[in-house]
């Protein structure tokens, strides 16, 4: 067999394994994507999968730069890259676009690795004070706490308990006209 009957072989046999996987998508004959982690979390990413003309004696490529991973550093995507391309160099001459998939689902937590304290920085207004979460001698970690400056402006903007009345910010329209 040829390599152009191998893939079509291949496609057909990933098409039937993840036909009800929300996750998996066949782009092109010799493209498919696929999404891992829960949608939203920090450690979620979409690979593309890309088989070249030699494919599978050759290595496919991976592609992470679909607009969905942008909350990945571009040291990170080349980490990840780095090791799917280790891994996949084990299976070369053999279709392994399923068993890298399997391979990124168990996996995922050793190739994202966030920093948390970046993370809980970026999410912070940069004039409120920084708290973090800390662990204790026991292990139990302690619930974030803001201070009152805190709470009064996520008061002010609403984001406390959204219970203000409809229209509370809108301008009186009597009260500005009647001032001209």
């Amino acid at each position: 067999m040829d390599n152009t009957e191998l893939q079509s072989e291949e496609a057909e046999v990933l098409c039937s394994i993840y036909e009800d996987d929300e996750r998996f998508k066949k782009i092109s004959d010799q493209r498919f994507s696929y999404m891992f982690g829960e949608q939203g979390s920090p450690k979620s990413f979409i690979v593309h999968i890309i088989w070249t003309e030699n494919y599978p004696e050759a290595l496919p490529e991976f592609d992470l730069d679909a607009f969905y991973n942008n909350h990945l550093n571009s040291n990170q995507k080349k980490i990840i890259i780095d090791k799917l391309i280790q891994e996949s160099e084990e299976w070369i001459g053999s279709a392994l676009t399923y068993t890298i998939i399997e391979w990124i689902k168990e996996n995922i937590d050793e190739l994202v690795v966030i920093d948390e304290c970046k993370q809980l920085e970026s999410k912070q207004p940069s004039g409120e004070a920084k708290t973090s979460s800390t662990s204790s001698s026991t292990g139990k970690e302690k619930k974030e706490t803001l201070t009152k400056q805190q709470k009064r402006r996520l008061a002010d903007r609403g984001f406390l308990n959204d219970e203000r009345p409809r229209g509370w910010n809108w301008v009186d329209i009597v009260k500005v006209w009647s001032f001209n």
